[in-house]
């Protein structure tokens, strides 16, 4: 299923990510929009609190020198 492309500009113009301005979300393609939308999905699934508490907890288990 192809999400609203429409939306996801809205959202996008609206807080667009750091580095980005409103304009230049103007101006990509459908194409475009989506796979940076599949890129920032896919970053906040593997940045998820879980995961950087896994290697939180790793690293407990060094020695303090």
């Amino acid at each position: 299923m192809k999400p609203d492309v429409g939306e996801l500009h809205k959202k996008y113009i609206k807080n667009p990510p750091e580095g980005m301005t409103s304009t230049d979300i103007r101006r990509m393609s459908e194409d475009e929009l989506l796979d940076m939308d599949y890129f920032y999905k896919s970053l906040s699934n593997i940045c998820s609190v879980n995961f950087c508490s896994f290697f939180i907890a790793q690293k407990s288990h060094f020695p303090i020198k």
